[in-house]
């Protein structure tokens, strides 16, 4: 089995790229949870509840284990859950925030959790 992390904060690439394949991508929040339900849709489980960290935070980065497992549509509505609640903030996503060492170090902090 293998470890895949889909973040848009660079610090992940830093901390986790020995532990597991970090894909990173210059996209937004949103963006980067529509990657995430490609990645169950390709066999992939989802380590953590995306809404676990806060919504507003423009970084986000959700870990999986690759296994090849059927898609879990537990997992798809929990993306789409938080895809719904964003919408409505949309701009807020648009551009990197002014503090974004705060933001970047509190979406790390989930995934040390679950990676160690």
């Amino acid at each position: 089995m293998k470890r895949v992390i889909i973040t848009n904060n660079k610090k992940v690439i830093e901390e986790f790229a020995e532990k597991a394949e970090v894909r990173y991508e210059d996209m937004t929040a949103p963006e980067i949870l529509e990657k995430a339900k490609e990645i169950i849709g390709s066999g992939g489980k989802m380590l953590v509840d995306p809404a676990r960290t806060p919504l507003k935070n423009y970084y986000r980065s959700i870990p999986f284990i690759m296994d090849g497992s059927e898609p879990s549509q537990e997992s798809i509505k929990l993306i789409d859950k938080c895809l719904g609640k964003m919408e409505s903030k949309k701009d807020k996503y648009s551009k990197e925030p002014v503090l974004s060492g705060v933001q970047q170090n509190s979406d790390m902090d989930m995934v040390r959790k679950v990676l160690g």
